[in-house]
């Protein structure tokens, strides 16, 4: 099977869908400390710091650099603070 022609010519809109998909991320982040907040203010505060570097580091380029590790970290991190809130506070 070959590919569809439009799919492999739409190479031009990379970068946008990229920043789209970090936008996206913020949000989620964001959306998720809010509801950290609500839960534990300890937690959520700094998980809405985290929210913003995501937004921040996402309007940048991403070739040959560390941001996708900072990236995993922050989302690492937020998964454990999440966790955590919900277990001591559950």
């Amino acid at each position: 099977m070959t590919p569809r022609p439009e799919a492999t010519s739409d190479r031009g809109l990379a970068e946008e869908r990229t920043e789209l998909a970090w936008r996206r991320t913020a949000i989620a982040f964001a959306s998720l400390s809010g509801a950290l907040v609500k839960v534990d203010p300890a937690v959520g505060v700094p998980a809405l710091a985290l929210s913003a570097l995501v937004w921040r580091a996402g309007r940048r380029t991403h070739v040959g650099t560390r941001r996708p590790l900072l990236m995993a970290a922050a989302v690492v991190t937020v998964a454990l603070m999440t966790l955590t809130a919900v277990l001591v506070k559950g």
